[in-house]
């Protein structure tokens, strides 16, 4: 089971976009690639089972797009940041 996850806003240079989204979807971990409109213009969520591995697939999918890149906010989800959310009919336990 996969818990540790996180989301990173990429601000990418004008025009190479499409080839950010192109390396960065091919890569371990990367479960989310998005180009968002305006800035920051790439949404990516990187999952693995342990909070070092996600460090490291982070780290890597970062070098891959360094030199595409004008800006990054990385955003850790919480360790152990499981809640419950309910609706009408059904309850589902989510990460």
């Amino acid at each position: 089971m996969k818990n540790a996850r996180a989301y990173i806003l990429l601000d990418i240079v004008d025009g190479k976009e499409a080839e950010a989204t192109r390396k960065l979807s091919s890569m371990p971990g990367i479960v989310i690639v998005d180009r968002l409109e305006g800035t920051p213009n790439v949404l990516i969520m990187v999952e693995a089972a342990r909070r070092q591995q996600l460090a490291e697939l982070t780290n890597s999918a970062l070098a891959a797009v360094g030199p595409l890149t004008q800006e990054i906010r990385l955003m850790p989800v919480q360790a152990n940041g499981r809640h419950t959310i309910a609706r009408k009919g059904a309850t589902r336990t989510s990460n």
